[in-house]
């Protein structure tokens, strides 16, 4: 019975902190954890609220009423359909099984993901498997050998203060980024009531310069303390208070303050999420000043900061019977917070600096230095590419394995181009490589013309001698500047190509421009990267490669994924004169 009370306390201490949604997220991690329910099999009302565009957001953490994670979920909730695996409780053994049946187009790990948790390899595994970008909210931890070796797997790494992220662009790591602990108004925010403290302290008594400061204050002035560890002190305290519960305390104090160790003060723009919590409320907060934290707040307009005890009893002394300076620099600092510092904004910039590293590696071709470390063969260096075949094909290995008939004729990708409808007419093999699948092309329909297009003389003069039918021929050709005349084939081929070419509007724009009227295009291209390669200049999603070659007047006729390829088929939808200079 004692058991069952303690459960029931917690459970109401979490529904007045947290919310409803809250709460039931919470009940039903519990439950997945201590009964091995399925998720949200209780009820349809118990699934998980989605709110706005269709994006799945995977969120992995320790989701505890003392924690600021739930907050991050609600956040996150707001930018798509989101699923949680909490790393504390849950079965560490199936979060990659839970990652790849949820599919995410983006995975987040919170604070209380550690050292050893998350397999490195696990998620670099899923990210190249699913083609998803990985974030990390480091929040105020110390300085960590896991996350530097993390942030070479995952998209960045958020921190709180800018000391860490100055430590690791020394070390050559250059995906940490600075974001400042974050708040919700829904739940911070300032409470009708008396004030009722004079100076109050919320935080445990877990940092050996508190307790000797504390206890000088209390010498002073009307101070209480609420959180952990303070019984044994003599000062007067209370409960921890969290949610709501922090913000009706603020709300009923004069002066709240704020105190750290020096190892704290050390790092350049820190401050807790007390402080944002804090003036959140409309509250008159006092802060142990930290390098950098001027470029951040400014003093005095925002809140007001201290740099040692006797400065902190001064400022305490004068505020607190200067009541219309405490509000005005009250307000101010609500603004703040609620400008810039807010969960929805913190997860709206996460979301948009992954999405946007994305998009460079969609749209940024060859040489870019956004790309460096993703290209390294420029698709039109013709050397280059002579080069490389000489050195495959004269491999033995290589030319019986890879290279070999057979493994063209058992590949995914030459299965789908002759079931499809492209092989009628005259016929352009796009990129043929040393044209293997250009001959089995020509093979299969005798009546039809193919031509095979390559940037490498040494694979269409390789071509040319070992593939000899009367439908076919080989041709050297540079894709973007195609020697033929206007509307000269019938249809078209392009396979595992696409993503190689930096230019891939000019290379659609070529491949309109030789195309008869209603004349189709058949193309392949790894989705998302699943079959990663150094020199893949673009990452194609299925779709981003429908806007794209609906972008360049092509009309879709079908596109579906296959063994993690995307294929598509598209027919030109009019005709336009194209000037060839």
């Amino acid at each position: 019975m004692r058991y069952v009370r303690r459960v029931v306390k917690r459970a109401w201490e979490s529904y007045k902190a947290r919310g409803f949604l809250d709460f039931i997220e919470a009940v039903s991690a519990y439950l997945l954890k201590k009964y091995r329910l399925k998720r949200f099999q209780l009820s349809p009302f118990l699934k998980t609220k989605v709110i706005g565009p269709g994006r799945r957001i995977f969120y992995i953490d320790y989701f505890s009423p003392e924690n600021s994670n739930f907050y991050w979920l609600k956040a996150f909730r707001k930018f798509g359909k989101v699923r949680i695996f909490d790393i504390v409780k849950e079965d560490r053994e199936l979060l990659r099984e839970r990652i790849m049946s949820f599919n995410p187009h983006h995975i987040h790990l919170g604070g209380s993901v550690k050292s050893g948790m998350v397999p490195l390899s696990l998620l670099s595994d899923v990210k190249r498997e699913l083609g998803c970008t990985i974030s990390v909210f480091y929040g105020d931890c110390p300085s960590s050998p896991y996350h530097s070796e993390l942030a070479k797997v995952v998209n960045y790494i958020y921190v709180s203060n800018k000391t860490h992220v100055k430590i690791n662009e020394e070390k050559g790591i250059k995906n940490f980024k600075y974001m400042p602990c974050p708040t919700d108004p829904s739940i911070f925010n300032e409470q009708k009531c008396k004030k009722v403290f004079d100076v109050v302290f919320i935080g445990n008594n877990n940092q050996p310069s508190r307790l000797p400061i504390l206890r000088e204050l209390a010498d002073n002035f009307n101070l209480i303390i609420f959180g952990n560890g303070w019984e044994e002190t003599g000062l007067n305290y209370g409960k921890p208070v969290y949610g709501r519960e922090f913000s009706k305390v603020c709300s009923e104090s004069k002066i709240c303050i704020g105190i750290l160790d020096p190892k704290w003060t050390e790092l350049e723009a820190y401050f807790s999420n007390r402080l944002v919590n804090t003036l959140a409320t409309r509250s008159f907060y006092i802060q142990r000043y930290t390098q950098g934290l001027e470029n951040v707040f400014t003093n005095r307009k925002h809140l007001v900061w201290y740099t040692d005890e006797s400065e902190l009893t001064r400022l305490i002394k004068y505020y607190l019977n200067n009541k219309k300076e405490r509000d005005k620099i009250a307000t101010e600092g609500q603004k703040r917070i609620y400008e810039y510092y807010t969960y929805e904004k913190s997860v709206k910039r996460i979301l948009q600096d992954t999405d946007q590293e994305q998009k460079l590696k969609l749209h940024l071709g060859s040489g870019s230095s956004h790309l460096k470390g993703y290209v390294n063969i420029d698709k039109h260096n013709q050397n280059k590419l002579d080069k490389d075949w000489q050195e495959a094909l004269a491999n033995p290995v290589r030319r019986k394995g890879r290279f070999s008939l057979q493994w063209y004729k058992d590949h995914p990708i030459t299965e789908e181009l002759l079931n499809s409808n492209v092989l009628e007419g005259k016929v352009i093999d796009l990129g043929c490589r040393i044209g293997v699948r250009a001959f089995l092309a020509a093979q299969k329909v005798k009546e039809s013309e193919i031509i095979g297009v390559d940037a490498s003389r040494y694979a269409i003069q390789y071509a040319t001698n070992n593939f000899k039918l009367s439908n076919l021929r080989f041709s050297y050709a540079d894709l973007l500047k195609l020697p033929f005349k206007d509307h000269a084939f019938d249809n078209a081929y392009m396979l595992a190509v696409i993503e190689h070419i930096a230019d891939t509007n000019a290379l659609l724009g070529e491949v309109k421009r030789v195309l008869k009227s209603n004349g189709k295009l058949f193309l392949s291209v790894t989705d998302r990267d699943y079959h990663s390669s150094p020199d893949h200049v673009h990452i194609f999603s299925k779709k981003f490669l429908k806007k794209i070659l609906i972008q360049h007047d092509f009309e879709i006729l079908d596109i579906y994924v296959k063994e993690h390829i995307i294929f598509a088929l598209a027919k030109v939808n009019q005709i336009k004169i194209y000037n060839k200079n």
